[in-house]
């Protein structure tokens, strides 16, 4: 397999700096910039210098290059840490750690479920195929709008305080829904 064949472009764009000696590369805007060289290595992703200078020159910069093999082997090899002890563990990615919907979508098809800090990292997890039981909304700050989307769509709600409590008892008691549901 060649590295081009598991390389997706459903990435944003801005070029990772590299280490090592100085080089030249190229903005989307025509404009040179001085950044280090080196060749990148099995644990770091399958891109060479060249092959990222090139990348930034089509694309401009900044370029994030995501290797799905990469990600795909270190979310195996998280999650299969746990399932030897833990068979029913469920890995939930934080999306605040990265929104680009192909890295959630991959996550997802590995088997990943999603962890939501707010309206937008629901819907975005929506939008990349998560199904409303593989989500949680686990925020400090939960505004009543999201609170209410939440529920309508039967999220799994994690409450850390009394007063979450007692909001989320009022919009349940004004939707006229029922709040809990047992999860394995």
């Amino acid at each position: 397999m060649k590295r081009r064949d598991f390389f997706k472009l459903g990435v944003t764009t801005s070029l990772m700096p590299l280490l090592g000696n100085v080089g030249r590369a190229y903005a989307g805007n025509d404009t040179e910039f001085d950044y280090p060289v080196t060749e990148y290595y099995d644990d770091f992703g399958p891109f060479t210098s060249d092959e990222l200078i090139n990348l930034a020159k089509k694309f401009g910069t900044p370029l994030y290059v995501y290797d799905e093999k990469t990600i795909s082997s270190k979310f195996l090899e998280f999650r299969d840490a746990f399932i030897a002890n833990y068979p029913k563990v469920k890995v939930h990615y934080a999306l605040k750690a990265n929104t680009n919907l192909s890295l959630l979508k991959i996550l997802k098809n590995l088997g990943a479920h999603a962890e939501c800090i707010s309206g937008p990292e629901l819907q975005l997890g929506l939008l990349a195929g998560y199904k409303n039981d593989q989500m949680i909304f686990t925020s400090s700050s939960k505004s009543q709008e999201e609170m209410i989307f939440a529920i309508k769509n039967n999220f799994l709600i994690n409450l850390d305080s009394v007063p979450d409590l007692m909001n989320l008892i009022k919009i349940v008691d004004t939707l006229k829904k029922e709040a809990y549901r047992d999860w394995e």
